[in-house]
C-alpha cells in the first residue's frame, strides 16, 4: 500500500513553496544608530551621540521605466534639515544634517556612494522632498549621475537597476552626516522585511509541525 505524507508535512511544504517562490520581498527598512557608523579615525567616532533615526523603503518592479525605490528617512534627538543653510558651508550647528547618502557596502565596511540623496556633493534624486525631520523621495534609473565627464567616481549616484542585487543581499546602507560628525553620525544597513502573508503562512506551517512532533513524545 502506498503511504501518504502526513497532512502537516504537505502544509509545511506548501508554506515553504509560497514563501520562496511567491516573488521578491518588496519592503525594506534600516534602523539608524551612531553605533553602526564605521569611523575613519577616533576623532570621527560618533558613539557619544544620542541621535537615532529610521528609514523605510518600498521597491516597485516591472514598470515601463524600470524599478523604483520609494523611501522615507526620519530623524530623532534634535537632528534636523534646513534647506536655507548651505550644506557646503564650512560651519553650521552641530545638529544640522549636512548630507544623506545610500552607500554600497556590507555591515562593518565603508564603501562608495549609490545615491546622493541630500546635501553634498549633490542631490541626485529628482523626487526629493525635505521637511524639518524627514526626507522622502524615489530612487530610479533616471537618478544616475556620473558628473560632467561621464566617468563614475566614488561620490556619484548609480541607476537603481545597478543596485538591485546589492539591495536584495543587504549590501546597501544609509549614512547621515551632520556638522558635528561630518564623516557620519548615523548609519543603518538596509534589510528586507518579509511579506506578511508569506511569513505568517510559513510560521503557521512550522507551528503545526512542532505541535505534531510534541504530541508524539
Amino acid at each position: 500500500m502506498k503511504s501518504r505524507a502526513p497532512w502537516y508535512s504537505v502544509l509545511l511544504t506548501m508554506a515553504m513553496f509560497v514563501t520562496f517562490s511567491h516573488g521578491a520581498v518588496l519592503q525594506f527598512q534600516a534602523g539608524l544608530t551612531p553605533g553602526a557608523v564605521v569611523p575613519e579615525s577616533p576623532a570621527d567616532d560618533p558613539s557619544a551621540s544620542t541621535a537615532s533615526g529610521t528609514a523605510y523603503f518600498t521597491l516597485t518592479t516591472g514598470g515601463a521605466n524600470g524599478p523604483k525605490l520609494s523611501y522615507t528617512i526620519s530623524l530623532n534627538a534634535g537632528l534636523y534639515f534646513d534647506t536655507t543653510i548651505p550644506r557646503a558651508s564650512s560651519t553650521g550647528p552641530d545638529e544640522l544634517v549636512r548630507a544623506v547618502h545610500i552607500h554600497f557596502g556590507a555591515t562593518g565596511t565603508n564603501s562608495i556612494h549609490a545615491l546622493n540623496i541630500y546635501g553634498v556633493p549633490r542631490e541626485d534624486d529628482a523626487e526629493l522632498t525635505v521637511s524639518l525631520n524627514n526626507l522622502s523621495g524615489i530612487w530610479d534609473d533616471s537618478d544616475e549621475n556620473f558628473g560632467a565627464d561621464g566617468v563614475r567616481e566614488m561620490g556619484d549616484s548609480v541607476a537603481l537597476s545597478d543596485a538591485i542585487t546589492a539591495l536584495q543581499n543587504g549590501e546597501l546602507y544609509v549614512q547621515v552626516h551632520t556638522f558635528a560628525y561630518r564623516q557620519g553620525e548615523l548609519r543603518g544597513q538596509i534589510i528586507a522585511v518579509p511579506e506578511p502573508s508569506s511569513a505568517c503562512f510559513t510560521l503557521f506551517g512550522f507551528s503545526v509541525l512542532l505541535f505534531n512532533r510534541t504530541r508524539k513524545r
